[in-house]
């Protein structure tokens, strides 16, 4: 077969496949870039209200214990001590058995132990800052550090929260609690402040008062002993 003749079955193919894939043009060129772009950003908002709406059904209620791969992870990071891997794995994984997470309306519980039972409760009012980290072994397993702290002062998190693998909807899901705790009490605070600012606005006036009562006082005095001094 001729050259000529492959290369016009080429470009013949090719301006089909184009026009398949490509939007009618309707005879204006202008519309299949707006068509494209148009699309695009359909997509773009069902990703968002996708994401929201997964935001919205998460429930931090439902989640009690660290998942399985939390103890993957420990035993990962045990086996890259070395010779301490017994030393280490033990009491990683008597950690990862008893523990224990608890979300309610006012804060967090977190307790884990086996002779030595440990407890800590955060109220979402104490809350300060959140962080989520992730090294590259939590990466490969989906995992993630939420660290919570507080105006306790110290330089490590008063907690943190291993094994949840919805760790960025949790991260704002306490966000929203932290919000939510902290705006009624300003709020029931500048009410109080106001309150007990009125009472002292009236202390003028009474030392006014007295003032001017003591003044006349004085007059009065001045008026006798000037009447006394006239009739000597």
């Amino acid at each position: 077969m001729p050259s000529y003749r492959l290369a016009g079955r080429l470009h013949t193919a090719g301006r089909a496949a184009l026009q398949r894939e490509s939007p009618p043009q309707c005879g204006f060129p202008w519309i299949a870039p707006c068509g494209l772009v148009a699309a695009q950003l359909g997509r773009d908002d069902m990703t968002t209200a996708e994401s929201t709406s997964q935001a919205t059904s998460f429930d931090p209620r439902q989640i009690t214990r660290p998942v399985p791969a939390l103890m993957k992870y420990y035993l990962i990071v045990s086996l890259l001590t070395g010779p301490g891997f017994f030393l280490l794995i033990l009491p990683l994984f008597f950690k990862y058995e008893t523990l224990r997470y608890r979300f309610d309306e006012e804060g967090i519980s977190m307790s884990w132990g086996l002779l030595w039972r440990r407890e800590v409760y955060l109220t979402y009012r104490r809350i300060q800052d959140i962080h989520l980290t992730r090294n590259l072994l939590q990466r490969w397993l989906g995992l993630a550090t939420v660290s919570v702290q507080t105006a306790s002062g110290s330089a490590t998190p008063e907690m943190s929260i291993e094994g949840i693998l919805e760790a960025d909807a949790l991260r704002d899901y306490l966000y929203t609690k932290m919000r939510g705790a902290r705006e009624p009490a300003a709020l029931a605070a500048e009410p109080a402040a106001a309150g007990g600012a009125a009472p002292d606005v009236p202390a003028p006036a009474a030392n006014a008062d007295q003032v001017l009562s003591l003044l006349c006082e004085i007059r009065d005095l001045l008026k006798q002993r000037l009447g006394q001094g006239g009739r000597a």
